[in-house]
């Protein structure tokens, strides 16, 4: 089994954090006050998704993927 198997949950997380994150924004764009605060907290919270996504993917880049786990061999 390759290790690229432990990306399905990883990716699974950043699917459901990118729909709460659009739901997030849409319903303060929506129902939020237009006002400085609103923008900074818009723009922080974009900055830190943008810093934290670029720092995974320098991260796992450079990992090998196709390097075999044997997952069951090691628990026996």
């Amino acid at each position: 089994m390759p290790l690229a198997i432990f990306l399905i949950p990883y990716g699974l997380f950043l699917l459901c954090f990118f729909i709460f994150a659009l739901f997030a924004l849409a319903h303060l764009f929506v129902f939020g006050e237009k006002n400085f605060t609103t923008f900074l907290a818009t723009f922080l919270f974009i900055v830190a998704s943008v810093l934290v996504l670029n720092t995974s993917w320098n991260l796992l880049v450079s990992i090998d993927w196709k390097e075999p786990v044997a997952l069951i061999a090691s628990l026996l």
